[in-house]
């Protein structure tokens, strides 16, 4: 539980993720709430691009892919500095493979 409250505790107030045809807006509640990295900062903002890739350790077997952020689409995730700490504002999210590049 604490890790997913660390997560989105990165989160903007106002931040924004699209999954699919789904679209959550704040930070949301970690008890409601349901790598690969690329970082562009220009100023207060940056593109941010990040890949995590689940596995069930006991079979070996892959489980999920997600990205935060589009790869070869910068503007798709973003964060920004907010009183001097880096949040994330936006995302769309994809299922990269695992051997996809950025």
């Amino acid at each position: 539980m604490r890790h997913l409250e660390a997560m989105l505790g990165l989160f903007t107030d106002d931040a924004v993720l699209i999954v699919g045809s789904a679209v959550y807006v704040g930070r949301g509640e970690a008890n409601t709430s349901t790598a690969r990295t690329h970082f562009d900062v220009h100023g207060k903002s940056a593109n941010v691009y990040f890949e995590c890739h689940y596995f069930d350790v006991a079979t070996g077997a892959k489980m999920s892919d997600v990205s935060y952020g589009l790869a070869g689409q910068p503007a798709t995730g973003q964060a920004r500095k907010v009183r001097g700490q880096w949040l994330l504002s936006f995302a769309e999210v994809g299922s990269p493979a695992l051997s996809s590049g950025y």
